[in-house]
């Protein structure tokens, strides 16, 4: 998926500099902008997501002890 937005980005830009160098046709810097604005909004939400979900996972692991692990781990080999 990021190959796709950088391929779409890089072709965007290549295209639209050509265009303000004489090339006839439309330039597409706001579709542009507009796109690297959406892809770096869209990965700001994934690492908010996925820091949120580090820190749950921790708060998580410290309400346990080791021996408890351990406990059930032995619990989970002695089914197979």
């Amino acid at each position: 998926m990021m190959t796709l937005i950088g391929v779409a980005i890089t072709t965007a830009y290549i295209y639209s500099a050509l265009l303000v160098f004489g090339l006839p046709g439309i330039v597409f810097f706001w579709e542009l902008a507009t796109l690297i604005d959406i892809m770096l909004f869209g990965h700001w939400i994934e690492m908010k997501s996925v820091m949120g979900a580090e820190k749950a996972l921790e708060k998580l692991a410290k309400h346990f002890k080791s021996s408890q692990f351990e406990e059930a781990w032995k619990w989970v080999n002695q089914k197979e």
